[in-house]
């Protein structure tokens, strides 16, 4: 029986998609929690056009009385009922767009044949963590923007009232870091009309911000008293983060963004590895429900990844040139969907 019709040889229609090899790249890297940090505080949205329009509606409307007071409502009997005219929800557009981004390399045949390890599988993994960290990069990027954050969502610690200090400078008498994290949070429940609580946010910071925060006295003299003075002595497995920072802070679960990038080309003679997050900034950032957001209705996610395509996984055998293309393909863009739901602590250290 034959598979369809005959055609001519064209540069979509010679080679069969490796499914299992892109399926198992999907899991262990763009949505496994346990090999990249940012699984945990972003939410995937699945599109079908490259680029498009969310809609974002103006959520204070929800809860607005005008002067704490209810006259405008009030309906005696034999009376119209009122009307205000005011009451309607105002909304906009906000458009995004995925640019879709190819990782790959060929490979000879003669490579491949005498090779002994599995060298197909070793480049593909290199390059699913170069998208991987290409995409931490690209919601970093957006995050790090201010005129993507209303201005009371995004602020240096020092403007917080109360906190006259960085975070590094935190002590048990000034409480610098409890009294940034409840500005913040109150903040995010206010513009979310009580929405979006403590209970619901991730605090969001690299790892040379962590171990500056493990180190203050704020923290410190809290933990040397409590039973839990040995667990942060030995950093037991499942309660504190390598870093020396507990998985919770003042109710609030912690995400060390731990990627790095190489910022300098192959064969300089000083390679430079970083941080893909920035030292000194934290956030807090809401990503309610699954990983995968359901289509349709209101998303209180502050960091959305929208995906045309995601992490794609293609092998082409080129028989002429006696090579095998490996090739990783992700199409994504970033928009900050909900910044209600989130806040950008600046100069922290």
């Amino acid at each position: 029986m034959a598979a369809g019709p005959l055609v001519q040889i064209g540069q979509d229609n010679t080679y069969v998609k490796d499914h299992a090899s892109s399926g198992r790249l999907t899991i262990e890297y763009s949505r496994n929690p346990k090999e990249f940090a940012l699984p945990n505080y972003i939410q995937i949205r699945p599109v079908q056009k490259q680029s498009g329009y969310y809609l974002k509606i103006d959520q204070r409307q929800a809860g607005r009385l005008v002067g704490g007071e209810l006259t405008d409502y009030v309906w005696p009997d034999g009376h119209p009922r009122p009307k205000t005219r005011q009451n309607g929800m105002e909304f906009n557009f906000h458009d995004f767009f995925c640019i879709r981004r190819n990782f790959g390399q060929p490979i000879g045949d003669l490579a491949r044949e005498q090779a002994d390890f599995g060298v197909e599988d070793t480049q593909e993994g290199i390059q699913a963590q170069q998208a991987m960290t290409g995409r931490t990069l690209l919601v970093q990027q957006a995050l790090d923007l201010s005129a993507n954050w209303d201005a009371a969502h995004y602020m240096n610690v020092t403007s917080i009232p109360g906190v006259t200090g960085t975070w590094d400078t935190a002590l048990s008498t000034n409480l610098f870091i409890k009294k940034s994290l409840n500005y913040g949070s109150k903040r995010i429940l206010k513009s979310t009309l009580g929405k979006v609580r403590k209970k619901d946010l991730i605090l969001v910071m690299n790892p040379t911000t962590a171990m500056a925060i493990s180190e203050t006295q704020e923290l410190v003299d809290q933990i040397k008293q409590s039973q839990e003075a040995y667990g942060q002595v030995v950093q037991a497995e499942g309660r504190w983060s390598e870093w020396g920072i507990p998985d919770r802070l003042y109710g609030i679960k912690v995400v060390v963004e731990d990627s790095v990038m190489v910022t300098s080309p192959k064969g300089a003679a000083t390679q430079t590895e970083e941080f893909v997050m920035a030292d000194g900034i934290a956030y807090l950032l809401s990503r309610p429900g699954g990983l995968m957001a359901k289509g349709g209705g209101p998303s209180f996610s502050t960091a959305t990844l929208f995906a045309k395509e995601e992490m794609t996984v293609q092998r082409k055998h080129d028989e002429y040139n006696r090579l095998l293309d490996l090739d990783v393909v992700d199409h994504v863009g970033v928009g900050l969907t909900s910044t209600a739901a989130g806040f950008a602590f600046r100069a922290v250290l």
